[in-house]
């Protein structure tokens, strides 16, 4: 973007160095697409009314097919919006042209730019593209598919149309500085892995500065065997994994790995096992965050009984190792409010909002109130500053990809706000939004702002 195009859409003198065309490779597609998902719209052929603009001032029209160049021009009316067609000239972007040759008196609210913002050109037009601050996915399994454990990749020639390149455009074009990628392990219980803490080492090798991958280990074994007499039967007993702890070393150590995944759910161990201990003074030793999944999950309970998931086990953890730097993923759902009681006198304590905007909408449309609740209720907590975000993206295609981040990311900067104030909560001002999708992250991982 040219310099000094951020803030609000006015009208004003463009500087000589303003671009005539900024590609936002595909941004304005994603973004709509994201919005009608969400949103779960009717529309008739040739033509899309978006509630959510409408309320602004905004009368959305979307003739043709999303890919290509979306053209708005103002409307010569009272609450000025804008018509958006397709043109057909290549390539991706939106351009916003005045319906006369005079200047915008009206520009568009301030929500539309909090998710989005503007570059004038020397024919008043306004360029738009993604916000200002570059963001930081916290909470991915990108190329990390299920698998059984003895069917296992562990490199990324084996992944079908693998393009860590394409993925690396994708980011550039979206406003993504840092990606963080996972395994999961799931093989004691389960059999199971998410992707391989083999393949989270080579996508990071191949990108160190824009990939975090973290490695995923069980701290839990199980054993086999007599105990009293031989002829007595076998017993199978939970032991501490010894040999799990010197793989979560090797990883961090010699395969430079930046933190560990633990699922205590899906384990069936509780956090606060004094079993576990070990994996906690190694990650403390080693300066590395562990991420937890202690909340819900859609599944039989006997694969992931609830009891194993309660926020209040972590306590223990946070009094016994008070350095150990600590995610919480899905803001320990449905334990949200234990998990923010923690965090208020716990310093290394976070939590991340992954899967409360965008998981299936079609099923769980109130997940959006759920969250604008709970950061409400972070603010109130005096937590909000260690909250963070993540698409918790599980897949191996980098557009599929970006269009979920988009999707979260609009409903951030363009209609979280919405649902605060609809819950009686006071807005998220511009910071701490981009504390959310950035700044909170970067202090945690310990990245450069």
């Amino acid at each position: 973007m040219c310099p000094g195009s951020r803030g609000s859409l006015v009208a004003r003198t463009p500087p000589p160095s303003c671009p005539r065309e900024v590609p936002t490779g595909g941004f304005v597609a994603h973004l709509l697409e994201g919005i009608i998902r969400r949103e779960q719209l009717r529309y008739a052929p040739g033509r899309l009314l978006l509630p959510q603009f409408q309320r602004m001032g905004v009368d959305a029209a979307l003739l043709g097919d999303l890919p290509g160049r979306f053209l708005a021009s103002q409307r010569p009316r009272h609450n000025p919006g804008f018509h958006l067609r397709r043109t057909p000239l290549d390539g991706h972007g939106l351009r916003l042209f005045p319906a006369q040759p005079r200047p915008l008196l009206n520009p568009p609210s301030d929500k539309v730019n909090s998710a989005l913002h503007a570059c004038p050109t020397q024919e008043g037009q306004y360029l738009i593209n993604m916000g200002e601050t570059m963001i930081v996915d916290a909470h991915s399994h990108m190329y990390q598919k299920r698998a059984l454990a003895h069917e296992l990749k562990r490199s990324t020639d084996e992944i079908e149309g693998y393009d860590l390149d394409l993925l690396l455009k994708r980011l550039d074009e979206n406003g993504v500085s840092h990606l963080q990628i996972m395994p999961q392990k799931m093989e004691r219980i389960m059999g199971l892995w998410l992707g391989s803490n083999e393949i989270a080492a080579q996508i990071q090798d191949s990108a160190p500065t824009r990939i975090i991958s973290f490695a995923a280990e069980e701290p839990i074994g199980t054993t086999e065997g007599h105990v009293g007499f031989p002829n007595h039967p076998k017993v199978v007993r939970d032991v501490f994994n010894r040999a799990g702890l010197k793989e979560f070393e090797k990883n961090i150590v010699e395969r430079g790995l930046k933190g560990l995944l633990l699922t205590p759910p899906y384990g069936h161990y509780y956090s606060n096992d004094r079993r576990v201990y070990p994996f906690y003074a190694k990650a403390v030793e080693l300066d590395v965050p562990i991420w937890f999944h202690h909340s819900h999950m859609f599944c039989p309970p006997v694969i992931c009984p609830l009891k194993y998931a309660r926020i209040w086990l972590l306590e223990d953890v946070v009094i016994d190792f008070p350095e150990l730097r600590i995610n919480i993923e899905h803001m320990g759902y449905p334990w949200t409010e234990e998990l923010l009681a923690i965090m208020a006198r716990s310093p290394n304590v976070y939590t991340d909002i992954a899967q409360f905007i965008d998981p299936s909408l079609q099923k769980m449309p109130a997940r959006r109130l759920l969250l604008a609740r709970n950061l409400g209720m972070a603010r109130e907590y005096q937590v909000l500053d260690r909250v963070i975000w993540g698409t918790d993206y599980v897949g191996e295609s980098a557009d599929e990809y970006v269009t979920l981040l988009l999707s979260e990311v609009a409903y951030i900067r363009e209609g979280l706000n919405d649902d605060m104030e609809r819950l009686g909560y006071p807005p998220l001002t511009q910071q701490e939004m981009e504390g959310v999708l950035s700044e909170n992250a970067r202090r945690l991982l310990r990245l450069e702002s």
